[in-house]
This record gives structure tokens, C-alpha cells and sequence, in this order.
């Protein structure tokens, strides 16, 4: 009898199914069931949306405001990796075995590619949601926090700035190194060596991003509601930032089926379904991330201008214009009070620049935007 060597006994293995079908069903490794086309269609959808998020800030801090912030800069190299780095794996893996197919019908050997570019994505997903996070911190900072006051908002706002730098930096090297040898990682034939608890780490940096989500949102609307101006740019400006609340539900539900692949076998099936979330949560952060800019594109489009003022004038013509000519200005000029129903970053950070510890008094509109 003749003793196979290791190499045969390697594709051997490779052969096998990748998990034993469950009671009630079928392997089938000719056309199984998939879901790789809605996957497909998520994936360009979410990408499409992102490019036209983040194309309307820059033309809008470019071509409108005319300059360009620190957190500009941050976003763009988080968008070129994201583009450039994480679709790419998106792209490359809804067209292979695996992905949005059920686990028992696939073989190892289609396996091992699923769980090398799934790593793959995991570290760039660190290094781009860590440049949006970032983004969306230090746009806080310029927007919400005047300069050289250092309040309650300003060390919340630097806390988590840096504990996302640090937490994600340290999730990043995780992931490359997250077992010895490394290849292990994909490959399920290597025996020896060992790993760290992956599913741990993933379920950890979902937690970060949930929780720090719904803190971006609390935070902001504490400091604006706080402010000296009326209820109803009260209400404008805190509906920019509860955009976020999307983010919030994305990642919640991220976190949902993270925690699900703790104790799901069918870890291809599970894993896609988890991906398409995170793919949802970048999305959402950059949407958050660009949103503050959405209404300063829109009055500067002649077709959006005309649109708005014609609106405003039914709004008028409605409610009266007595009721609009008594609303008054903080200041005891008794000058009209200037009609802006949203309020952008730029606009709102020339009222808090002028406030005094961050309660704002609605005087003018300032001697021009800054962004």
C-alpha cells in the first residue's frame, strides 16, 4: 500500500466540503444559491453615493468656500483608500466561490481566497473608518469648539480623537499579525503555529464605532441647543448633525452580526452579511462626514437658489409676514433678523467663533465663511 505524501494528502483536504451540510440540506458545488448580485448592487450603490457625498465638499470647499481645512485633507486620503483599497477587495471578492454562498457549498479550496482578501478588507476597513472618524472629529472641533477655550466639549472631542487614533492603530497591527505563521490566517491546512481571537477584535472595533457614533450626535446637539439663537435655527442646525443617527444604526446593526459569527458555523454565509453592513457603515460615516456642506452647495446651485426662495416666499405668505418681522436679533439693535434656514459649518463656525464660551448671540452673518 502506497503512503500518500503530504502534498496529496493537502489536496485531499482541499477537496473536502468546507463545512458538513446541515440536516435538511443539500451541498450542491455546481449552482448553489447566492446572493452575490445583491451583494454586487450594494456595493456600487454605496461607492456611488460616496464619490457624489464627498465630490459635493470638495467642490463646495473649493469652487464656494475657497479653501481647504485639515479635515478635507483627512477625508480625501480616506476616501483614495477606501476607493482605491477596500472596493477593490469588495470588487475582486463578489465575483469568487463563497461570498453570499453557504459554507457547505463551497469546498476549503475556495475557502482559503475568501479568507485572504476578507483580512485584507478588515485592515484597510481600520485605516479608512479611522480617517473618517478623525475627519468628522477635528470638524467638530473647528465647528463646535471656539478657539483657545478649552470646555467640556474640547476634551471630549481631543479624548476621542486620540483613543481612535490609538485604538485603531493597534487594531490594524492586530490584523496583520494576527496569527504566526500569518498565513494561517487563510489558510486552514497550516497546523502549527497559533492565532489570536479575530472575531474578538471585530467584535471590539464595532463596539468603538457604535458607541463613539452615538456620542458624535449627543454631543453636538448639547452644544447647540446650549446656544443663544431661536428654536428654529436651533432645530436647522442640530438636524445637519443628526445625520449621524445613520451611522448609529449602521454600525448597530455591524455589531449585531459580528457577534453572530461567534457562534455561526456558516461563517461565509454570516461573514457577507456582516460585510454588507460595514460596507453601509463607511458609507454612512463619509455621508456624516460631508453632510455639514450639503446646504451651502445647494444655495450656491441657481436651480436649488430659485427653488429655495420660491419656497420661502409660500412659507411667508402662509404664516404671515408679521410674524417674520418681529423676529429679532440677540443684539439690541433692533435690525431685522437675516432668514437662513440651515446653517452650514462654515456659517456656524463664524457664530461660535464670536460667542462667548460657546454661547452664541445671532448678531451678523459675519465678515465671510471660513472653512
Amino acid at each position: 500500500m502506497v503512503t500518500p505524501t503530504p502534498e496529496q494528502l493537502r489536496e485531499l483536504f482541499l477537496s473536502r466540503p468546507a463545512m458538513v451540510a446541515p440536516h435538511g440540506e443539500v451541498a450542491n458545488f455546481i449552482n448553489p444559491p447566492s446572493i452575490q448580485s445583491k451583494a454586487l448592487g450594494v456595493v456600487i450603490s454605496v461607492f456611488l453615493l460616496t464619490t457624489l457625498a464627498v465630490g459635493i465638499r470638495l467642490y463646495t470647499k473649493l469652487v464656494v468656500v475657497k479653501r481647504l481645512a485639515l479635515d478635507d485633507y483627512v477625508l480625501i486620503v480616506g476616501y483614495l483608500i477606501y476607493g482605491a483599497g477596500y472596493q477593490a477587495v469588495n470588487y475582486i471578492m463578489v465575483d469568487m466561490n463563497g461570498v453570499g454562498e453557504h459554507q457547505w457549498n463551497i469546498i476549503v479550496r475556495d475557502l482559503i481566497p475568501f479568507l485572504y482578501y476578507m483580512q485584507m478588507g478588515n485592515t484597510i476597513y481600520g485605516i479608512v473608518i479611522l480617517a473618517i472618524k478623525v475627519a468628522i472629529l477635528i470638524q467638530c472641533l473647528h465647528v463646535l469648539v471656539p478657539d483657545g477655550v478649552h470646555t467640556a466639549a474640547f476634551w471630549v472631542f481631543h479624548f476621542l480623537l486620540w483613543s481612535h487614533v490609538l485604538f485603531y492603530v493597534i487594531c490594524t497591527f492586530v490584523e496583520i499579525f494576527m496569527c504566526n505563521p500569518r498565513a494561517k490566517i487563510w489558510d486552514p491546512t497550516i497546523t502549527t503555529g497559533h492565532c489570536m481571537n479575530s472575531k474578538a477584535v471585530n467584535i471590539a472595533a464595532a463596539a468603538v464605532n457604535a458607541g463613539s457614533d452615538f456620542i458624535l450626535v449627543i454631543i453636538p446637539q448639547l452644544i447647540i441647543w446650549r446656544l443663544n439663537m431661536s428654536t428654529s435655527k436651533k432645530w436647522a442646525v442640530g438636524s445637519v448633525f443628526l445625520v449621524g443617527l445613520l451611522a448609529c444604526a449602521a454600525a448597530t446593526v455591524r455589531m449585531y452580526f459580528s457577534i453572530g459569527l461567534l457562534h455561526n458555523k456558516d461563517f461565509t454565509w454570516a461573514a457577507t452579511l456582516m460585510g454588507l453592513w460595514v460596507e453601509v457603515e463607511i458609507g454612512c460615516g463619509f455621508l456624516v462626514a460631508c453632510m455639514p456642506v450639503f446646504p451651502r452647495f445647494f444655495r450656491h446651485q441657481p436651480i436649488f437658489s430659485t427653488l429655495g426662495s420660491g419656497l420661502r416666499s409660500l412659507l411667508r405668505r402662509d404664516r404671515g409676514s408679521a410674524k417674520y418681522s418681529s423676529e429679532r436679533l440677540g443684539s439690541s439693535d433692533g435690525s431685522r433678523q437675516k432668514k437662513n434656514p440651515i446653517v452650514t459649518d462654515v456659517e456656524f463656525e463664524e457664530l461660535v467663533r464670536r460667542s462667548d464660551l460657546g454661547m452664541v448671540t445671532v448678531d451678523h452673518p459675519g465678515p465671510g465663511p471660513r472653512s
